[in-house]
């Protein structure tokens, strides 16, 4: 068995596999160790040390990259399948975090000027 580090999203492990309950994960999962170790989503911070907080979802290029760090689609192989580091992960994951933000607000009705807003962040301005 791999010693892995703290995570409150570990629901269970059996045979080399762990069970997640992430949010982001469509319902619980298990997944490889060597995944597990990989993950983005890891809550490291252990639960008697955890501030109380209301939990916020995560924004939807945060969400993908999670999902694609678990398929093993991570930044470094990728820069090593390209052959360089782009930068276009980051750029992306950016991108649709703020369109992410922005659909929110417009669906509670708290976004002022909602159409300006878009065309700054899709860079149509």
């Amino acid at each position: 068995m791999t010693n892995l580090p703290i995570c409150r999203h570990r629901n269970g492990r059996a045979r080399g596999k762990v069970n997640c309950v992430h949010p982001s994960v469509l319902g619980p999962e298990w997944f490889s160790e060597r995944i597990c170790l990989s993950c983005a989503l890891a809550d490291t911070v252990p639960e008697s040390r955890r501030e109380p907080s209301k939990r916020v979802l995560p924004l939807l290029g945060d969400t993908i990259e999670a999902a694609l760090s678990l398929v093993g689609v991570v930044s470094t192989p990728v820069a090593q399948w390209v052959g360089h580091t782009c930068g276009g992960c980051e750029k992306r994951k950016a991108k649709l975090n703020k369109l992410d933000a922005w659909a929110r607000q417009v669906a509670a009705d708290k976004a002022e000027d909602a159409r300006r807003r878009l065309s700054e962040i899709m860079g149509t301005t």
